[in-house]
């Protein structure tokens, strides 16, 4: 049986698609990854121990923030390449260490906001 699996992890701004092969993404190397982030027990715990789930739960939010600071849109290339260049904490998401992007939603923000006058 392939060790190799696909996980959608989605939110209300966008949807990623990440591969864990899980004979060299090892629990071990996951808690590493868990570990090195502040609040690492409360994200097991919240994820019932699940040690995988609570590096999803990070990588996701870290996604997020990565996002904002490329100007609010990326692409999965891009995001490759920052996780690898600027953020510690992480392997190399290019599947080397069992871990890597596979579709990755790009976010467009509308940047023009509703605008109502009020009384002062």
């Amino acid at each position: 049986m392939s060790q190799i699996k696909q996980y959608k992890l989605s939110a209300e701004y966008f949807d990623v698609v990440v591969e864990i092969n899980h004979e060299v993404m090892t629990d071990e190397l996951l808690h590493e990854i868990n570990n090195f982030w502040s609040e690492a027990k409360w994200r097991l715990e919240k994820r019932e121990g699940n040690v995988l789930y609570a590096v999803l739960d990070i990588l996701y939010r870290r996604l997020w923030w990565s996002v904002l600071d490329l100007g609010g849109s990326a692409h999965i290339d891009e995001m490759v390449r920052y996780f690898n260049d600027r953020l510690e904490g992480w392997p190399p998401m290019d599947g080397s260490y069992g871990i890597k992007f596979i579709s990755f939603d790009s976010i467009e923000f509308d940047y023009s906001p509703d605008i109502e006058e009020v009384s002062a």
